[in-house]
């Protein structure tokens, strides 16, 4: 009998607001911790160079022990000016938070699933993963429905948009920005927003029995918020997702069910497997 293989996985973080205080990094350790996930943290300064970035990239991508990177968002302005081609040294097989350029193309083509030295490993962004097993849970059919995603990140926007589209729902794409963004939003089945601001999202820009995931995060009084106004919104919305709880912790779960998949692809043995199973997947 073969000995299970531990999952290894690496997290460099910037600065003290994306560093192991945040709740973003905690409850990926708690959740890691929960699991039996190894986690090496790199915590590096914000004044690190993009060479030196990817040189650190690169030494870490050739650690053969690590079976998944992530590098946490928001990097430092210097290095965001540069940011794809950062995330672009991370494998596909190590890309557990599937943000590369390489995989939003995956995601576009419906091309998800890897082909590794061992087996095949079916993946999908983190955040669309989650959203992807609510809809699964719910027995939410998209094809047809009117879904408005506001933000344009690649954690959030870019992703779900795509992934909706494959789902063959008409997707529009609106911003803080966008002009009218109520009616925008006033006639959507579903609704996901991530565009970071508070009480964006009120209840007078919802119809009634719309869907509704907050993926927005943003601090108001040291509390961690999401973009939704809860308390109106809660009456219309036929389902909403909560900040905090709701697609966060599901996001993490997520993740870490990447790392399971590639870990074992790769590896050809078994892991821990109390995550959400393969059902959420297209």
């Amino acid at each position: 009998m073969r000995i299970a293989k531990v999952p290894r996985l690496a997290i460099l973080h910037f600065d003290d607001a994306a560093g192991p205080g945040s709740p973003f990094i905690r409850e990926k350790l708690r959740a890691c911790a929960h699991i039996g996930v190894e986690v090496r943290q790199y915590a590096l300064s914000k004044q690190i160079s993009a060479t030196a970035l990817s040189a650190r990239l690169n030494q870490l991508v050739h650690e053969a022990h690590l079976d998944g990177i992530v590098v946490q968002l928001p990097l430092p302005p210097e290095l965001d000016r540069n940011r794809h081609g950062i995330l672009r040294i991370v494998p596909e097989d190590r890309d557990v938070d599937c943000l590369s350029e390489r995989w939003l193309g995956r995601l576009q083509t419906g091309r998800i699933t890897l082909k590794l030295l061992h087996g095949e490993a079916t993946l999908l962004p983190p955040v669309v993963g989650a959203i992807a097993y609510f809809i699964e849970k719910e027995h939410i059919a998209l094809s047809g429905k009117r879904v408005t995603i506001v933000g344009w990140g690649d954690l959030v926007g870019k992703p779900a948009a795509a992934w909706f589209l494959r789902q063959r729902a008409t997707v529009t794409v609106a911003t803080t920005q966008s002009h009218d963004l109520a009616a925008v939003t006033g006639s959507a089945d579903v609704i996901v927003s991530g565009a970071g601001r508070t009480r964006l999202i009120t209840g007078s820009m919802v119809k009634k029995g719309a869907i509704v995931f907050d993926v927005g995060t943003s601090s108001e009084g040291g509390t961690l918020v999401g973009d939704v106004d809860r308390e109106s919104v809660e009456g219309k919305a036929a389902l909403l997702s909560p900040v905090p709880g709701g697609i966060g912790p599901l996001t993490v779960a997520m993740l870490l069910r990447n790392l399971i998949v590639v870990t074992e692809g790769r590896s050809g043995r078994k892991t821990s497997r109390r995550v959400p199973s393969d059902r959420a997947m297209p």
